[in-house]
């Protein structure tokens, strides 16, 4: 793959070095499991000792169509970089299944100094069942700091939810959670087991939730919003509730406590096809008056033609330039449509927290 010199470029008097010998850490990324298997295997070959150099790993497997015997093969190459920090997968839009899936987490149990995974699973088909053993996968990582997961258009559910995040806290230093739910059939109950399973971790200081497009309800949203006042460390919180049947209760009760986060530095809200009304949204000035101070960015999509008062979004403006921001923009929802299925994006994600908190 280009980290090792071929044979013909190999020269008797003067033997190439690879290209990462003498680096302490690097960071790769792979297109294809061949690209990745051929790569372990040369490295297993090689004299230079691979746990000082290799700090992360990039697996953009996407739209291959992979099935689980694949999974199995570059998967069970993890146990040969036992101590990469970094550990990036995406999958996208191939049958996986739950058998696939499952390979995956066993995969993981080699790698305790592991401090950061990100797992892209959207179109995966997988189910509720191929989460059960998630957290035995978490059990394994003891270092991990942050946890990003995608599983947006799958046929998982509520108790899918619970499999995914009951065992959180088994990991002791966790700071940053990334949950991407869109169109999964998450309901209130889901909400509920992330309220009890997510919320009371007291390390955490970022939370990154994308509910769009399921049956969320005020009832479930409003016990949601109530837990995330009590996380006083709180620096990073983006939420996603566009397309559900939440009324200006549910963002009142939203805003109240983001109002209680003393360190909130980003705060970052997608709102659009909701019920909320200008009532709602003029909630979002008093939030942002308590917060003017403290926050770095705030980051609002709503419906433009919702909202038809220009005096209303010229107020929302002008406490938005107030802000001592790296930046403060309101995106509205028919600018950004088309990026809708990239917003929870590793790449995306990665981007709006690190300008935030760098």
């Amino acid at each position: 793959m280009g980290c090792f010199p071929s044979k013909e470029e190999a020269k008797p008097q003067k033997k190439e070095k690879p290209e990462w010998e003498g680096k302490t850490l690097l960071d790769l990324v792979f297109k294809s499991p061949t690209e990745f298997n051929d790569f372990i295997n040369n490295l297993i070959k090689s004299p230079i000792d691979s746990k000082s150099f290799l700090r992360s790993v990039d697996l953009q497997f996407d739209n291959l169509e992979l099935n689980e015997y694949i999974v199995s093969l570059f998967s069970k190459n993890f146990q040969k970089i036992p101590k990469i920090l970094k550990l990036a997968i995406s999958l996208t839009n191939n049958d996986l299944f739950d058998d696939g899936v499952k390979m995956l987490w066993f995969s993981f149990e080699p790698l305790a100094h592991l401090s950061s995974l990100s797992l892209d699973l959207r179109k995966t088909k997988i189910s509720d069942q191929g989460l059960k053993n998630f957290s035995q996968s978490l059990a394994a990582l003891p270092n991990l700091e942050q946890l990003s997961v995608s599983l947006a258009q799958n046929k998982t559910s509520n108790e899918g939810v619970l499999n995914l995040v009951k065992s959180l806290n088994v990991c002791p230093i966790i700071s940053e959670v990334n949950l991407n739910l869109e169109e999964t059939n998450l309901g209130d109950e889901g909400l509920g087991f992330i309220r009890e399973k997510v919320f009371p971790i007291k390390t955490l200081k970022t939370i990154v939730l994308g509910f769009e497009n399921n049956a969320i309800t005020d009832v479930g949203f409003c016990g949601l919003a109530n837990a995330i006042g009590g996380v006083k460390d709180l620096e990073v919180l983006a939420i996603n509730i566009s397309k559900n049947k939440l009324t200006n209760q549910s963002i009142k009760a939203l805003l109240e406590n983001v109002k209680k986060l003393p360190k909130l530095r980003c705060f970052i809200l997608h709102a659009s096809q909701t019920q909320f009304t200008k009532e709602g949204f003029e909630k979002i000035n008093e939030c942002l008056k308590t917060l003017i101070n403290n926050l770095n960015e705030f980051f609002l999509e709503y419906d433009k033609d919702a909202i038809p008062d220009e005096a209303f979004k010229q107020k929302i403006d002008k406490l938005m330039k107030l802000i001592n921001a790296k930046r403060a923009i309101i995106y509205e929802a028919s600018a950004v449509e088309k990026h809708l299925d990239l917003q929870y994006s590793k790449e995306l994600r990665m981007d709006i927290i690190r300008r935030t908190i760098s």
